[in-house]
């Protein structure tokens, strides 16, 4: 059989128009200069009240099957855009902590060695120290096997997860298997998906694979526990769904059943999808699995903020083992950016290992040659004349962390943001971030120039990280109100995905060997300010830097495009020196250099910035606007180099040095019992909101003692022609932006808060009218191309089993901005299901139509064809059937689903007159009212029945011959009547379908609707 019965596509009923007519004027748009943030815990109300026009967009994208229980007339008032820039991953805590130091050996780790070997998969939690010698462990109750301590156990998961099963099942159809950090939609993953298939990777999985794995593994750890007096041991149990659980005998004698703790979310599909995989790991790893079910604010800071040997009180006293990972891509990916997803997931880099963001805690999971590569590929030289040698290494490291499987991806989704067509004029969406992306809101129009925005929360919280933008906004909610906000140097274009100057007036990258100027120059950290490379100090540069570089390989020229502060202060060159000199200031710790404990080193900031800092070699101030950096950082686009070097001030550098005040000071806000951090993390800090009013009235108070001490940042007066930099002005007009608005969110973005109120989770921004652009600059900057459905034709009036039809599909492609045309119709992606729908209104999915029966024709037209096997395998049922049709084309963010209506009426009927079963001198006196009654009545005699209701069909028996006579089995064919007979040249049998199917039509039109309503 080539059709499969679990399917890819989209699981779901839309019942709008079959033609979507050409792109017509609607009303005039304006650009939105007014933003109402709002939220709600229930995605079904949100688009509604989108669909009703209550609200703008709700900006949060979904799968298709959330859009099935929408009346159909509401549902006409929305559009749909897509995205496939979120996914799914388990990530996976790799800790082995426990070391045997009388084995030859030595653990190598980032910045540390140990003499010995790590024991596999032993995990001892809460230890006195990070990593413990065996010989050490006194008590062995915390002592613990961590089957993901084993990379052959992690690896045996990639074959255990039938992702298929989850995208049809979980997802709805409206995803994809994601084998690895290149997904299906990534720009590289043609060039890359041969490493899935050599490593015998499928989306199906092969859990006896899998479980030979897995035991393979246990027998091999067994040859090493062995030593220590430690075992894993199979024994056979009553209530383990695979039979049997997996024991860990520890040195004392003592033992338990090997336990993982699987921190699994509940705002999404992410719930069923963990206890689905929890599911197959106890049936067939014969491990037991406690499911901790948790919304995000409680897991993130313990997932990447805590240590990974520590329990967790809002875990339950555990430590975590598994966690169910969702990501979303907030810009446009090109090609040769495969190197930092692979980097980051796998080597990895950035600190979401997810090993934790901190260095200490990252050593738990340190391959060197993974690391250095991933470090390679992420900060690395890459030039059009060495592309070649990267995209060979950007294929070693998929390989690599494909094997090493710290992490598992499952997905890929196809989600959809509800906006308002009727309100909504325009917005640029990414062609695969859809709303995501800054640009989509950026240049949203509505039709009177005000927009209400909802989010969605599982708890009703507005957004779930600090609002500081130094290592806050680390959610999608706040993150999507903050890029509104805050303004940046470059953003990836909605269109290309290459970066887009905003900030940024002019750039130039020159190559060669080029020797640091004098006034090019450093912010020394341990000295406290700028100074030429040659002149830092020896320690700061050897840990930093390696060396003292005296040449560089490329010279980066930035023109920066300076406007005012939303507190009305002019943007100058010394908020560019003030935010190089902090993030040097604070990726560095001192401490190496002075031997005692610098408050001014995150080691968060040094994963994010550290790396970047130490590839530029000097900063040189030529004018009032214009820098050039010294780098050996180059990319195979100029663009890539100046917006890597590049960075913009989006917070005043009061707020940025009140709050710096407050974290080193340990200020305890009111309210907490944990001081002041740039993020929050369990048991250490409460990350600093600038959006709070209480955190802001601190922030306040800070910058007030700073303008009374006649504080002036060495990060700006340091450098050789700042000396003299007044910032009381500045002080002045940050105080006042704080007292007048309540919060200490001093940004530089199109958009300013306005108000917040957390009573009621309500935020409003007001666009800036001293912003540097005027409202709707960016809405023609972009390339905006729908597609568009112009005609179907070939819709057959009854579908009969066994016979084939061919529905043509005309389709159109326009270019909407920044100027319109038409464009060769071709390149389109079609996919089609065929659904049903039950007694009760679900939505019963039948099969896909396979690949090679939709066919590009030419001229925009398209053919899906229902060919005879299909038709007899899924179509045997006297029943309404439904084609729903998905169209997107690459080029552009938004879709057309549209659904056909098929009435199925089984086997087609025989005509020949000599049929026993047909024969047209069949007994007159059978009412055709009675048919139905009969349990084994033929389909084909359905129509026939007016009582019949079109909402009864799929509950008829699978087994019901298609061949049973119309008429009761008792009733002998002897009996017929000779004197009635057919009505000249039309048989009663086809007057009785005929008139059948148009009442079955028309009740089923009536049924569908009061539903509905």
């Amino acid at each position: 059989m080539k059709y499969k019965l679990l399917s890819l596509l989209f699981l779901v009923i839309l019942f709008l128009p079959m033609i979507a007519m050409p792109t017509t004027s609607q009303a005039e748009g304006q650009p939105v200069t007014e933003m109402t943030w709002i939220t709600r815990t229930d995605e079904a109300a949100a688009i509604m009240e989108v669909a009703r026009g209550d609200a703008d967009v709700f900006a949060w994208s979904m799968p298709l099957p959330k859009y099935q229980g929408i009346d159909p007339s509401l549902r006409e008032n929305l559009k749909l855009v897509r995205s496939t820039t979120t996914y799914f991953d388990l990530g996976l805590n790799p800790a082995s902590n426990v070391i045997d130091p009388n084995t030859e050996g030595t653990v190598e780790l980032l910045d540390v060695t140990y003499p010995g070997k790590i024991i596999p998969g032993l995990i001892l939690w809460d230890p006195p120290q990070n990593w413990v010698n065996l010989t050490d462990i006194e008590d062995y109750s915390n002592l613990h096997f961590n089957p993901w301590g084993v990379k052959d156990m992690r690896f045996a998961l990639q074959f255990l997860v039938d992702r298929d099963l989850i995208v049809s099942r979980i997802m709805g159809g409206s995803a994809a298997p994601a084998l690895g950090a290149i997904r299906p939609s990534h720009p590289a993953y043609d060039r890359l998906k041969h490493i899935y298939d050599e490593l015998g990777l499928t989306a199906t999985g092969d859990k006896e694979h899998a479980q030979e794995l897995f035991l393979a593994a246990v027998e091999e750890v067994n040859s090493v526990l062995q030593n220590y007096d430690m075992a894993l041991e199979l024994r056979d149990a009553a209530d383990a769904p695979g039979g049997k659980w997996l024991y860990f005998i520890k040195p004392d004698g003592s033992e338990e059943i090997v336990t993982v703790y699987f921190v699994i979310r509940v705002e999404d599909e992410r719930l069923d999808l963990g206890r689905q995989v929890a599911d197959w790991i106890e049936k067939y790893f014969y491990i037991k699995v406690e499911r901790i079910e948790r919304e995000r604010s409680v897991v993130t800071p313990i997932i990447y903020g805590k240590n990974l040997v520590e329990t967790s009180t809002e875990l339950g006293g555990v430590v975590w083992s598994i966690y169910t990972e969702g990501w979303v891509s907030m810009g446009e990916d090109i090609d040769v950016w495969a190197r930092y997803d692979v980097a980051f997931f796998y080597a990895p880099v950035r600190g979401y290992g997810p090993n934790t963001r901190f260095y200490q805690y990252f050593w738990y999971y340190y391959d060197p040659e993974l690391y250095e590569l991933g470090v390679d590929l992420y900060y690395g030289a890459y030039t059009p004349e060495n592309v070649d040698e990267l995209w060979s290494k950007i294929e070693e490291m998929l390989r690599y962390g494909l094997e090493e499987s710290i992490r598992i991806f499952i997905t890929e989704n196809w989600e959809y943001a509800p906006v308002n067509k009727n309100r909504v004029t325009q917005l640029a969406y990414g062609i695969a971030s859809g709303i995501w992306t800054l640009w989509a809101l950026r240049t949203l129009q509505t039709t009177d120039g005000t927009a209400k925005v909802i989010e969605y929360s599982s708890t009703g919280a507005l957004f779930m990280s600090p609002w500081n933008t130094v290592l806050g906004f680390t959610d999608v909610y706040s993150e999507l109100m903050g890029r509104q906000i805050r303004d940046f140097d470059f953003y990836p274009r909605p269109d290309t995905g290459l970066p887009e100057p905003i900030r940024v007036e002019d750039y130039s990258v020159e190559r060669g060997n080029f020797t640091i100027p004098d006034t090019a120059l450093i912010y020394d950290p341990v000295q406290d300010k700028w100074v030429h490379i040659s002149e830092a100090n020896d320690n700061f540069t050897s840990n930093f830097y390696g060396f003292k570089p005296e040449t560089a390989s490329v010279k980066v020229s930035v023109t920066y495009k300076f406007g005012k502060w939303h507190d009305g202060t002019p943007e100058s060159m010394a908020d560019i020196l003030y935010l190089y000199g902090f993030y040097w200031e604070w990726s560095f710790d001192d401490s190496v250099v002075t031997n005692e404990t610098d408050p001014y080193y995150d080691s968060e900031i040094e994963e994010s910035a550290g790396w970047t800092l130490s590839l530029i070699y000097g900063v040189e101030v030529v004018d009032e606007d214009t820098v050039v950096f010294y780098t050996d950082y180059d990319d195979v686009y100029d663009v890539l180099v100046a917006d890597f070097v590049a960075f913009w001030p989006d917070t005043a550098w009061p707020v940025l040095a009140g709050s710096e005040k407050l974290i080193v000071e340990g200020v305890v806000p009111e309210g907490a019992s944990l001081p002041y951090g740039w993020t929050d993390r369990e048991d250490t800090c409460v990350g600093i909101s600038w959006i709070d009013p209480g955190h802001a009235a601190d922030v306040r108070d800070a910058i007030d003692d700073l303008k009374s001490t006649g504080y002036k940042p060495s990060y700006i007066v340091t450098y050789p022609g700042f000396e003299d930099y007044d910032p009381t002005g500045f002080y002045d007009n940050v105080l006042s932006f704080i007292d007048d608005r309540d919060h200490a969110m001093d940004s530089n973005g199109p958009m300013m808060v306005e108000y917040y109120n957390p009573d009621v989770n309500e935020l409003k921004m007001v666009y800036f009218e001293d912003y540097i652009y005027p409202p709707g600059y960016w809405a023609d900057k972009f390339k905006i191309i729908i597609p568009q459905l112009l005609d179907v034709s070939g819709i057959p009036d009854f579908v009969y089993a066994g016979e084939s039809y061919e529905i043509t599909l005309t389709l159109g492609l326009v270019q909407v901005a920044p100027t319109w045309a038409e464009l060769e119709p071709t390149g389109f992606r079609i996919y089609a299901s065929l659904l049903t729908v039950n007694e009760t209104g679900g939505v019963i999915h039948i099969a896909d139509i396979p690949e090679e029966d939709i066919q590009e024709v030419g001229g925009g037209e398209y053919k899906i064809i229902l060919d005879s096997e299909f038709t007899s395998t899924y179509m045997v049922n006297v029943t309404t059937y439904y084609l729903t049709i998905t169209i997107v084309h690459p080029k552009s963010g938004e879709s057309i689903v549209r659904t056909i209506e098929l009435i199925g009426l089984g086997l087609p009927p025989t005509t020949t007159p000599t049929s026993p079963t047909t024969s047209p001198t069949t007994s007159p006196t059978t009412s055709p009212t009675t048919t139905p009654t009969s349990p084994t009545t033929s389909p084909t005699a359905t129509p026939t029945s007016p009582t019949t209701s079109p909402t009864t069909s799929p509950t008829t028996s699978p087994t019901t011959s298609p061949t049973t006579t119309p008429t009761s089995p008792t009733t002998s064919p002897t009996t017929t009547s000779p004197t009635t007979s057919p009505a000249p040249g039309v048989e009663m049998t086809t007057v009785a379908i005929v008139a059948g199917v148009i009442i079955v039509i028309i009740v089923v039109a009536l049924v569908l609707f009061l539903r509905r309503r």
